[in-house]
């Protein structure tokens, strides 16, 4: 479980690098990345968001513990906050 749980902190932290990065930071890697992909911006923050709650789905499905699915839920829901629903124009 040691190999899982530092899978774990290593997409937590891409995640929330990710995330920060796409809100405030807006590097070239991020718009790299949004340009190949052409997802709004939103939508790829919902994905990282969602990316943290299945992680936390698996790992509960594999040891019972439901922290990382609850954290992964309130990231989510963070996301969500974070990059709301724009609308078209």
């Amino acid at each position: 479980m040691t190999k899982l749980r530092a899978l774990g902190c290593m997409t937590w932290l891409y995640a929330l690098v990710q995330l920060i990065d796409m809100k405030y930071w807006h590097s070239r890697f991020a718009q790299r990345r949004r340009a190949v992909s052409r997802l709004p911006e939103s939508v790829e923050g919902w994905l990282l968001g969602q990316m943290m709650a299945w992680f936390g789905i698996v790992y509960y499905a594999l040891t019972d513990d439901s922290r990382w699915f609850i954290g992964g839920l309130f990231l989510l829901l963070l996301s969500f906050a974070a990059f709301p629903i724009r609308t078209a124009r």
